[in-house]
């Protein structure tokens, strides 16, 4: 099953993209469909985010929805733990990052536990480890903050960007190895090999800034970029 998102809408496909069917429509052509996370252990289940600030889950591929929670502020970002996905992260646009460990039956703010990093709530990327369960990056305005323990505590990762110029669009690691670590900005690609201590930079092949980096699950050294 593969669910994509249209502005108002999730389409999916069960044949490998030959055909879609509409599986999600807001009434309100004002609201926007953010973001939208699948289960791994069960692909029936689905959560969207919207920019009305709902999270909304499916438990039967798309068929029926309930709202689980209302966070009154434009949801950014959904991630299941890959090793738990009873454990779900919710990032807000401004109102910062929120925690579920009851597949969003119930809700934690996680602002107190980033209070000594400003512009904590300004949110830029999440990324949850496949490998190391515990690991997360958070990309904010102030840069990036560490976890490894599902964000009871955090650090920041030194960058070679001063913090006020540090506009980092995506986040991930090597899926493999945590120590392995790339970003990217509107112009420019970071990795680093030893957990953030050092890091080597590259320009972008293209003028367009660079808005989202993945990583092949299978093929760790194959890296995507979007712009």
């Amino acid at each position: 099953v593969c669910y994509c998102e249209s502005y108002y809408c999730i389409f999916s496909t069960i044949d490998c993209t030959r055909t879609w069917q509409q599986t999600y429509f807001d009434n309100d052509l004002t609201v926007g469909v953010t973001t939208v996370a699948v289960d791994s252990y069960d692909s029936k289940i689905v959560y969207i985010g919207t920019s009305r600030g709902e999270i909304i889950q499916s438990t039967d591929s798309g068929k029926s929805w309930r709202v689980l929670n209302r966070f009154d502020n434009n949801v950014r970002k959904i991630q299941l733990a890959p090793t738990d996905s009873r454990l779900i992260f919710v990032a807000t646009e401004s109102k910062g990052l929120f925690r579920s460990v009851d597949r969003g039956v119930t809700w934690e703010s996680l602002q107190d536990k980033l209070k000594d990093f400003k512009d904590n709530r300004r949110f830029r990327d999440l990324f949850l480890s496949s490998t190391q369960p515990g690991f997360m990056i958070l990309a904010t305005k102030y840069g990036l903050l560490k976890s490894i323990n599902n964000g009871d505590d955090w650090v920041a990762l030194e960058l070679i960007t001063p913090e006020s110029e540090a506009t980092i669009n995506s986040v991930i690691t090597n899926p493999t190895n945590p120590q392995e670590m790339y970003y990217v900005t509107n112009t420019t690609f970071y990795g680093s090999v030893d957990g953030g201590v050092k890091w080597a930079s590259k320009k972008l092949p293209t003028s367009r800034g660079g808005n989202i980096l993945l990583s092949d699950p299978k093929e760790p050294t194959v890296l995507y970029l979007s712009t």
